[in-house]
């Protein structure tokens, strides 16, 4: 009769090396360019890659990543888990070279291009970026979801209208942090960057029928527009019902492009194409958004436009000139 006691270290052993094994399998190495010096290199590095690899252990056990170790601030550990719980992910790359992006708004430093997959509903995968931001000290700030990573450069290398650095990266920091709010369901985070008297507008399309058959009748001119007005109340009470009722919101933003107002300084609209999947619905249309950068600690929306793909071009969308601002 063999020992019971030898059967039990057997299995303790076997499920030690299975254990080592993924962690072998799933480990992330970040190695950054570009720190203020070797200590704030070591300590980024460090961070990143515990937290990454954290993350693919998580993602490949499906738990809950253990961060307890990993140097990140109480704010942004918060955050990262609320975006865990609706869009957990790992990070593919067992090996990460990077050149740190020192933000001219703040002096935090970004780790960008971080390649990710979320799982979808049907248990596939979606290839994402990430970005982790850091202070000098090493401390993992935000966990964001990101810009796609040749536009975020094609955008800070040759600016259309926006000539400011410091503005663009602050803009396009704002756009994604807008974002992952949708992907961790951040309530407090969206009511909080609406202003109180932010128009929210949604444009509809009817196509128009022929009387005789009730049929559709196809083209641009049988298109009958409709736009519903909603303000900031009756637009975080939606969403607060969607976030509920909705199993996960994985938003993505595209095409991404920035205008500064003529007239008013701090005003700056960004139109995008924005890529909305849930549980429950999913669309892809154009989003406009015009932002008040009056008080850069905290950029208001005034205005959100969404306007269905489907039915309406690029040249249609609402821009900061089809707003009479006083």
């Amino acid at each position: 009769m063999q020992n019971p006691k030898r059967l039990i270290n057997i299995v303790l052993l076997m499920v030690s090396l299975s254990f080592f094994q993924v962690q072998s399998q799933v480990k992330t190495k970040v190695i950054v360019e570009g720190a203020p010096d070797e200590k704030s290199k070591e300590a980024i590095e460090t961070a990143a890659g515990n937290f990454l690899t954290n993350c693919n252990i998580a993602f490949h056990y499906k738990k809950d990543p253990d961060i307890s170790t990993v140097a990140i601030s109480p704010d942004a550990k918060k955050s990262f888990g609320e975006l865990w719980t609706n869009t957990p992910f790992e990070c593919r790359d067992a090996e990460l070279e990077r050149s740190l992006v020192e933000r001219e708004f703040d002096h935090a430093y970004e780790i960008r291009n971080i390649p990710i997959d979320v799982e979808k509903d049907d248990h596939t995968v979606q290839n994402e970026e990430c970005v982790l931001v850091f202070n000098e000290n090493g401390e993992i700030q935000q966990v964001l979801f990101a810009i796609d990573s040749q536009k975020y450069a094609q955008m800070l290398a040759h600016p259309e209208d926006v000539k400011d650095l410091r503005l663009r990266q602050l803009i396009l920091n704002f756009v994604e942090n807008f974002r992952t709010a949708y992907n961790r369901k951040d309530i407090n985070y969206l009511e909080d960057v609406f202003s109180d008297n932010a128009l929210i507008i949604v444009g509809h399309v009817v196509q128009r029928t022929d009387v005789s058959s009730g049929q559709y009748l196809a083209g641009i001119e049988n298109r009958k527009v409709e736009y519903e007005k909603k303000g900031k109340t009756e637009y975080i009470r939606d969403l607060r019902y969607a976030f509920k009722v909705n199993r996960f919101i994985k938003v993505q933003f595209d095409s991404i492009a920035i205008v500064k107002h003529p007239g008013f300084k701090s005003l700056y609209g960004v139109t995008l194409v924005q890529s909305w999947n849930s549980s429950r619905y999913s669309d892809v249309g154009y989003l406009f958004l015009m932002i008040d950068l009056e008080n850069e600690d905290r950029p208001l929306i005034d205005v959100r436009t969404w306007q269905d793909q489907k039915y309406f071009t690029r040249d249609e969308v609402f821009k900061l000139s089809d707003f009479n601002i006083r």
